[in-house]
């Protein structure tokens, strides 16, 4: 969850908007629930980030930076850093 989380904070402009426009297919069909059967055959494809792998860092706070530290540790290829 917390790497699903990181991913999204990669930047990326557009993408982080509250439209629904701008959600995945799942997320309209929460939005408007009349379209949902419209929106279920269309398939959106995701954005791709420029993410520099060296620079990949964990961050939490209480129980959060309790999280950060296990996933550093156990992903210290992955992680370069934390924030607690």
């Amino acid at each position: 969850m917390l790497a699903i989380v990181l991913a999204g904070c990669g930047g990326g402009g557009d993408s982080a908007g509250t439209d629904p426009g701008a959600l995945g297919t799942s997320a309209k069909a929460l939005a408007a629930p009349a379209s949902a059967a419209a929106n279920s055959s269309r398939i959106i494809k995701l954005q791709r980030y420029q993410i520099d792998p060296t620079k990949v860092f964990i961050a939490g706070i209480s129980s959060g930076g309790f999280a950060a530290v296990q996933m550093h540790v156990a992903h210290s290829s992955t992680f370069k850093g934390a924030a607690v």
